[in-house]
């Protein structure tokens, strides 16, 4: 019988642990919280930080499973890892840090000829550090590895700097926080599974948000309003760009928003969305 492991076991994951069962697999679920609302839709559950690399490698290597994924939370470096180590399909490890930095994605995205907001580390003893001129108010502060939108917050004077960074600060697993270029423009969420050279876009959906200057996503129109000429041009830039970051095996989740420059990306992440999207 083929076991698949699902990183988490939370209300975004519980889908994926049905879905495993429907296809006739036995489904593995880890999660840190022995109360995480799917353990019960789990065949198998293992109590553990989906953090700790080498505990789950080792839980992976006892029921020696066929596959991992990691839907709807931002911790691609988990199945990564465990991939890497089993010769399981999936994305490098490299690549799965690529896609939950957001400084380093954009840069790396920038230097590919993509089209991105200006980005930014700050400093925790100077709270402009890095900040040039060029970068104009509004800015949006978050931190550099968390997902969801946690302590992220619209900034519209350098003298709201030093509150949002504190805010920031409170979701950073790294303790790193950026400063980023706030663009105008309507906002999508994409999503698609990935095998290989194949991208398959299954969602473009407009994004809703409420509670200024957080950015607390309150729903999606899916499919999108957009007209199909723009929507097509969005799935060609994601897919671009999911190529050029190397996600290969599993999925692809990106933030991307129609700007009078062009079509920019704000993010691309190795999984697929959380919420009922």
């Amino acid at each position: 019988m083929k076991i698949v492991m699902v990183i988490g076991c939370g209300i975004s994951q519980v889908p994926t642990l049905c879905a495993i069962k429907d296809l006739g697999y036995v489904s593995l679920g880890i999660d840190g919280s022995d109360k995480a609302c799917g353990i019960k839709d789990a065949d198998i559950f293992e109590q553990c930080d989906i953090k700790d690399l080498n505990k789950i490698l080792k839980i992976a290597k006892k029921y020696k499973i066929n596959g991992i994924v990691v839907p709807g939370t931002d911790f691609p470096e988990t199945a990564a890892y465990v991939s890497e180590k089993m010769r399981l399909p999936g994305i490098p490890l490299s690549v799965a840090q690529l896609c939950t930095n957001k400084y380093e994605q954009k840069k790396f995205l920038k230097d590919k000829g993509f089209l991105v907001p200006e980005i930014t580390y700050m400093d925790k003893y100077n709270y402009t550090w890095g900040i040039s001129s060029e970068m104009k108010f509004p800015l949006v502060i978050k931190p550099i590895d968390n997902m969801a939108a946690r302590g992220t917050i619209k900034v519209n004077n350098r003298s709201e700097l030093q509150n949002a960074y504190s805010k920031a600060l409170q979701f950073s697993r790294s303790k790193k926080i950026v400063a980023e270029a706030f663009e105008e423009g309507m906002e999508l969420s994409v999503d698609s599974l990935v095998w290989g050279d194949s991208v398959l876009v299954f969602a473009v959906a407009d994004r809703h948000f409420a509670l200024n200057p957080f950015f607390i996503e309150v729903g999606h129109t899916n499919p999108s309003i957009l007209d199909e000429d723009t929507q097509r041009e969005v799935r060609k830039v994601f897919i671009k760009a999911v190529k050029e970051l190397g996600i290969t095996h599993g999925s692809a989740k990106g933030d991307l928003k129609i700007t009078d420059r062009g079509v920019m990306i704000l993010e691309i992440a190795a999984r697929i969305s959380g919420g009922f999207l």
